[in-house]
């Protein structure tokens, strides 16, 4: 999915089911920052969790200055 995919879709949900929070998967894989970014932009919706691993135990709070380091290098 890219980052253009991944914002359309939660418009999407959002217009359906109003959204509180979301849960960003894969952070372990490759940079989402900005598809993350994107989403919360265009939702208004606060990023709560993210996931870096395949497993249930593998969700983190999500603390916006990690991204945002991580985004920059």
């Amino acid at each position: 999915m890219t980052g253009q995919d991944a914002v359309r879709i939660a418009e999407d949900f959002h217009s359906r089911v109003s959204l509180t929070g979301l849960i960003l998967t894969k952070m372990d894989g490759d940079a989402r920052g900005g598809a993350a970014l994107s989403i919360r932009w265009v939702s208004g919706v606060p990023i709560k969790f993210i996931g870096i691993g395949e497993k249930i135990d593998a969700f983190e709070p999500f603390y916006p200055d990690r991204l945002a380091s991580r985004i920059l290098g």
